[in-house]
């Protein structure tokens, strides 16, 4: 899949969205994302509304490289705005994002719980932030809950966890040679702030 946009606006390869209404049982399997501008998958409730029990597996998102975007890279591989309960990102591979390749940072208020990230792989060397995984809420009232990243291995990234409830990482691996640090400035592998519980 490739998106094209001679405005350079962020199109997204594709959106899961959840405005005026719940989006129930959406799945994405066997995909392979190239070179784009915007996210490769979006992921977007609202503060009333959810996508509801959706999935994506076996994904390869190597989305870097558009002519028309600056850097040279999507804005993320996956990201979850808000409004979601119960999605998985399961058996996957994500490189070339130019902000965090999974993106979980709530844009505002909206249920965030459920989220299963496991078994893949987000490799960073292509970025242009240091953080390879944001799994944030949005603020102290709207935490990201019950939600797991597992068996998942990092590659010059740093691991956010920012407001949330009842979250688990379990053996997430995170590999830097020091090329994470972006723009003069060390970051932790592990960056835990804010209220969790």
């Amino acid at each position: 899949l490739s998106n094209v946009d001679a405005a350079n606006l962020q199109n997204h390869h594709i959106q899961i969205t959840a405005a005026t209404a719940d989006c129930a049982d959406v799945e994405i399997q066997n995909i392979h994302f190239g070179p784009c501008i915007g996210d490769a998958v979006r992921v977007a409730g609202s503060a009333t509304n959810n996508v509801v029990n959706g999935r994506a597996h076996h994904v390869t998102m190597r989305t870097g490289g558009h002519q028309l975007s600056p850097n040279s890279g999507s804005r993320s591989g996956i990201s979850f705005q808000k409004g979601l309960k119960n999605f998985e990102l399961g058996n996957f591979y994500i490189h070339g994002a130019k902000n965090s390749p999974i993106d979980c940072e709530p844009t505002g208020a909206g249920a965030m719980t459920g989220l299963n990230i496991h078994d893949g792989v987000v490799d960073n060397t292509g970025g242009s932030t240091a953080i390879a995984i944001s799994f944030d809420g949005y603020d102290s009232t709207s935490l990201l809950a019950d939600s797991r990243i597992s068996n998942v291995n990092v590659i010059e990234g740093v691991v956010q966890v920012v407001f949330t409830e009842n979250c688990t990482l379990d053996n997430v691996n995170i590999y830097a040679s020091g090329q994470y640090a972006m723009a003069g400035k060390t970051d932790p592998l592990l960056y835990v702030a804010q209220l969790n519980q």
